[in-house]
């Protein structure tokens, strides 16, 4: 699987990183040029890959944690809170 994202060349991938207005838009991006059948945590140890070579790439996060909902699920607290009786969240 990563020898498809491989294809890519670095240069190209390193720029549609940069880009992307997001992990999953980078993700669709590099699968179009390579195919389908590759999942997403390939891409992503590819960007690690080149950072630990000593590229630039801007942080992505996923599309889903850019919600401007801060709500956390049933039952949770964000990070760092606690919850209405004091304690703090379980994790």
């Amino acid at each position: 699987m990563g020898e498809k994202v491989r294809q890519v060349p670095r240069e190209e991938f390193i720029a549609l990183w940069n880009a992307a207005g997001s992990l999953d838009e980078v993700a669709a991006q590099i699968l179009a040029r390579v195919g389908p059948r590759v999942p997403r945590w390939v891409v992503m140890a590819r960007a690690a890959e080149l950072r630990r070579d000593g590229a630039t790439l801007r942080a992505l996060v996923p599309k889903q944690a850019l919600s401007t909902d801060p709500t956390p699920p049933a039952g949770r607290c964000l990070p760092g809170t606690r919850s209405e009786n004091g304690a703090k969240p379980a994790v």
